[in-house]
């Protein structure tokens, strides 16, 4: 199976059905989906399993964010530490609930 990344240095990609694309995170895609999604996005690249690297988002799940920390980092930090953390970016209509939902999560 293809692994794509989003060829980009910051933000991500959302592709629809609550699925994102970031910088240096290659998601495993089968072959036919790799190939509409390569012809679709000009921003996604196909990489070999083996050049797999570690998230690169800019915030650290491990670390606990307070409401003010959340909020100077920009949506695209905010949206990647929810997906990290295993939210759903579909389920916030505004910054102050995807901050709220961040912090559930985080406990």
């Amino acid at each position: 199976m293809p692994y794509l990344k989003y060829n980009k240095q910051k933000g991500a990609l959302h592709i629809g059905g609550g699925r994102f694309f970031y910088p240096n995170e290659p998601i495993e895609v089968s072959e036919d989906e790799a190939e509409a999604l390569l012809k679709r996005h000009s921003d996604l690249e196909e990489v070999k399993a083996d050049d797999k690297v570690t998230p690169a988002s800019g915030t650290d799940v491990t670390k606990k964010y307070t409401k003010t920390q959340l909020k100077k980092l920009t949506e695209d930090e905010q949206l990647s530490l929810l997906v990290e953390l295993g939210g759903n970016p579909e389920d916030s209509n505004s910054e102050d609930e995807l901050i709220e939902q961040i912090l559930k999560l985080q406990g």
